[in-house]
C-alpha cells in the first residue's frame, strides 16, 4: 500500500485568543516547503517545523482535528504518541494545520499582569524602563494588557520537567498550567516565594530540563546531550542541538531520542554493541536504505529503537526509543556473523591468523558472553585471513611481479614461472614456480655437505598443488633450505623439472657429484633415474622400514636387524646383520637383498657426500618448519617462507 505524503499549513506568530472561540490571532499562515511521508513522521520532524520558524523547545504546537472547530478541535502535540494520534485523525486529509505559540509571551503576559497588580507604588519612570525591557511598548501589547477579558486557556501538561512546580495564577485575565508530575501541590506561601524567585531570574520562559531530567533509562542514558536553553529577547535565533554519536563511544555506547549518526552502518553497530554488552538478543525489523527498526528477538519484548534519515541531509537520526528488555539474558545472539567476529578479532587474527577455534571461541565468550557455534568460528578465522593475506586467486596474477621484485633485492636469484594455455584467445594458467634465493644457493655451495634432501608436502589451499624442497646439511649438521618448487602434483614430470632446474641453478658440481636422499615419492625414482643416473641416490631407511613392514615383515626382532644393517660401518658388519636377519625370516632378507644397499647402509656410501645420514629428516624438518604458512595464498607463502629462511 502506497503511503501517504502529509502538507503542514502553519499558523505562527500569533496567539489563540478565546474572545474569538480560540482563533489563533495576531500571525501569519505559510504552507511548509517539504511533505514527510507518514510512516517517517515523528516528534523530531515536528520540532524541526517549529525551528524553521523560530520556535523553540518549551514553544507550544497544536493540531486541528479536521472534524472539531477551534475551540474544541486544538490538540496539543508533545510527543510521538501525540504525532501518531494526529496522524490517524486526518485520515485521508493530506493537509495538517499546525498552531504555534510561543511560551516566552505567554511568560510576559504573566509577569506584566502581575506587576500591574502589586507594584502600585513603582513610578512612572521605572514602569516605563521595565516596559521597554520586556518590549511592551508594542501597540499589540498595549491593547492586550488594556483588556479584562481573557486571553487564553492552556493547559501544558508537559511542558517543564520532574523540577517544576505547579504554577498558581497572578492575575485574573490569565490562566497557565505547567504540570508534569503527580506531586502534592505546594502550600499557597511556597508557590508565592517560588514565583517571586523565579520572577528575579528569567522571564523568557520555563527553566529548561537538566541531564537528569531527559528520559533516564537502564543503558541509554544520554551521555553528553547537546542543549540550547529557550531563548530570550535580545539572544537571537538558536537552533536545538541534538547530541552526535562519536566513535569513540563504540566501546560502551550511549543513545538517546534524537542522537545523529553518520550512517545507518554507524547505527546498527551501536545498536548491536549497546545490547550485546547487556546481553540480549536483537533483530531488525525493518532495515531499508531510509529506516531502521530495532526490536527484541524475544516474542512480546517491549524493546524497540527506530531511526530514520533527515530529510534534506546526510544524517541518520533516532525517533523513538523503547529501552525497556523484559527479557533474560540471551547467550546465543544471531547479531554475532561470522563478519562481525572476523572485525571485531582482526588484532587476534594479525597476530595469530591460525588461531585454534576453542581458544577463539573462549576469548568471544569471554568478551561477550555469548557462545558461537564452531562452523560459525570458522568461517570467521576464514574471512579474517583474507583480509589480512588478500584473495587466493588474485594473488596468481601478482606473481610475476612478485619475482621480478625479489630478483631486484636478491640479485642473482632463479625465480622461474611456468604457465599453461589452454587455447590461445584465454588467459594463461599458472603451473609451476620454482624459487631459488641466490642467497641460499651460494652460501650452499660455500659452506654445507655435498648432499640435498628431496621431499614433497600439500599446500591447504582452494587450489591445493604440491610444495617441493631441496634442503641441505651445513657443517653443524643443521638444515640448510637450498630451493623450493611449487607444482600441481608430484608427478614425474614436475619432479624431473624441479631436479633440472636445481641442478641448472647450483651449477658445476663438487668432486663425486651430489648425492641425493630421499622417500622415494611418487614420480621421483624415475625423474632421478632418467636426469641423474651416475649421483648417489639415497633412501630414507626410516621410509625404507616402513615398506618393509607393510610388505608383512612386522616384528621387533625384525625391525632391529634392519637397522643393525643401515647403520652398519663396515661391510662385515652388513653382512652378519643380513644373516642374522636371514636366519628369523627369509622372505623378509629376500626382500631387502633386491635393494642396493649403497642406497640404505652406511657400509656402502660412498665419502664424497661427507655425511653418513640414512634419514632424510632434513627435509621433514623444513616441511615442520613452514607448516603456518602453507594454507595462505600463493605470494603470501612464499614471502613468508623467505622471511622465515632469511631471518
Amino acid at each position: 500500500m502506497a503511503t501517504r505524503n502529509l502538507l503542514f499549513q502553519v499558523h505562527h506568530g500569533g496567539i489563540i485568543d478565546r474572545r474569538q472561540n480560540g482563533e489563533y490571532v495576531g500571525g501569519k499562515t505559510d504552507v511548509y516547503h517539504e511533505p514527510y511521508d507518514e510512516d517517517h513522521l515523528s516528534w523530531i520532524e515536528i520540532q524541526t517545523i517549529m525551528a524553521k520558524y523560530g520556535y523553540h523547545p518549551g514553544d507550544l504546537v497544536y493540531y486541528r482535528h479536521p472534524s472539531l472547530r477551534m475551540h474544541n478541535g486544538l490538540k496539543l502535540l508533545t510527543s510521538d504518541h501525540d504525532v501518531l494520534s494526529m496522524v490517524a485523525a486526518l485520515q485521508d486529509q493530506q493537509v495538517a494545520h499546525l498552531y504555534l505559540v510561543s511560551h516566552s509571551r505567554t511568560s510576559v503576559h504573566q509577569s506584566s499582569l502581575h506587576d500591574h497588580h502589586v507594584e502600585e507604588d513603582v513610578s512612572e519612570d521605572e514602569e516605563e524602563a521595565e516596559a521597554r525591557r520586556l518590549g511592551l511598548n508594542d501597540p499589540f501589547w498595549k491593547e492586550v494588557l488594556s483588556s479584562e477579558d481573557e486571553l487564553y486557556d492552556i493547559d501544558v501538561n508537559t511542558v517543564g520537567t520532574s523540577r517544576s512546580k505547579p504554577a498558581q495564577p497572578r492575575s485574573k485575565g490569565v490562566e497557565s498550567q505547567v504540570t508534569v508530575d503527580d506531586k502534592e501541590p505546594q502550600s499557597s506561601s511556597d508557590a508565592e516565594d517560588e514565583e517571586d524567585e523565579g520572577r528575579n531570574q528569567d522571564r523568557s520562559g520555563p527553566r529548561w530540563p537538566e541531564e537528569d531530567d531527559i528520559g533516564n533509562c537502564s543503558d541509554m542514558t544520554p551521555s553528553d546531550v547537546l542543549q540550547s536553553p529557550v531563548h530570550s529577547g535580545d539572544e537571537g535565533h538558536h537552533d536545538f542541538k541534538f547530541p552526535e554519536f562519536q566513535a569513540v563511544d563504540l566501546e560502551k555506547p550511549k543513545i538517546s531520542v534524537g542522537m545523529k549518526f553518520g550512517s545507518t552502518a554507524q547505527f546498527r553497530e551501536t545498536i548491536r554493541r549497546l545490547n550485546l554488552n547487556i546481553g540480549k538478543s536483537i533483530k531488525f525489523a525493518k532495515n531499508d536504505g531510509d529506516r531502521v527498526t530495532v526490536v527484541c528477538n524475544t516474542p512480546k519484548c517491549p524493546y524497540r529503537v527506530y531511526g530514520s534519515w533527515i530529510r534534506g541531509q546526510q544524517t541518520f537520526q533516532i525517533k523513538s526509543i523503547n529501552p525497556r528488555h523484559d527479557c533474560s539474558r540471551s547467550y546465543k545472539n544471531p547479531i554475532v556473523t561470522s563478519s562481525w567476529i572476523a572485525d571485531k578479532m582482526m588484532p587476534l587474527f594479525i597476530s595469530q591468523p591460525n588461531v585454534p577455534i576453542k581458544a577463539l571461541a573462549d576469548e568471544i565468550k569471554r568478551k561477550w558472553g555469548v557462545e558461537v557455534p564452531k562452523m560459525k568460528l570458522y568461517r570467521a578465522r576464514a574471512k579474517a585471513q583474507f583480509t589480512i593475506f588478500g584473495s587466493h586467486r588474485e594473488q596468481y596474477a601478482k606473481v610475476w611481479d612478485y619475482c621480478e621484485t625479489l630478483k631486484q633485492r636478491n640479485q642473482g636469484s632463479c625465480l622461474l614461472v611456468r604457465v599453461e594455455r589452454i587455447a590461445p584467445e584465454l588467459p594463461p594458467i599458472f603451473q609451476r614456480m620454482y624459487v631459488g634465493l641466490a642467497a641460499c644457493r651460494e652460501g650452499f655451495k660455500a659452506g654445507c655437505r655435498p648432499l640435498i634432501g628431496l621431499d614433497g608436502c600439500f599446500l591447504k589451499g582452494p587450489f591445493k598443488g604440491q610444495l617441493l624442497c631441496a634442503v641441505g646439511r651445513d657443517a653443524n649438521d643443521n638444515m640448510y633450505p637450498i630451493a623450493m618448487a611449487i607444482v600441481e602434483a608430484e608427478l614425474k614430470d614436475s619432479w624431473g623439472w624441479f631436479i633440472e632446474t636445481l641442478i641448472s641453478d647450483l651449477g658445476q658440481q663438487p668432486e663425486g657429484g651430489w648425492t641425493f636422499i630421499s622417500d622415494r615419492q611418487k614420480g621421483l625414482k624415475p625423474a632421478m633415474e632418467e636426469l641423474v643416473p651416475y649421483n648417489d641416490s639415497r633412501i630414507c631407511v626410516r621410509h625404507l622400514y616402513a615398506n618393509f613392514r607393510d610388505a608383512g615383515h612386522r616384528g621387533v626382532a625384525l625391525k632391529e636387524k634392519l637397522w643393525q644393517a643401515a647403520t652398519a660401518y663396515t661391510k662385515r658388519d652388513f653382512e652378519r646383520a643380513m644373516e642374522e636377519l636371514k636366519a628369523l625370516s627369509q622372505p623378509a632378507y629376500d626382500y631387502l637383498k633386491v635393494i642396493d644397499p649403497s642406497q640404505w647402509s652406511r657400509a656402502w656410501f660412498n665419502t664424497f657426500s661427507k655425511s653418513d645420514l640414512v634419514v632424510n629428516n632434513l627435509s621433514e624438518c623444513f616441511n615442520a618448519y613452514i607448516l603456518q604458512a602453507r594454507d595462505k595464498p600463493i605470494v603470501t607463502m612464499v614471502e613468508t617462507i623467505r622471511k622465515k629462511l632469511m631471518a
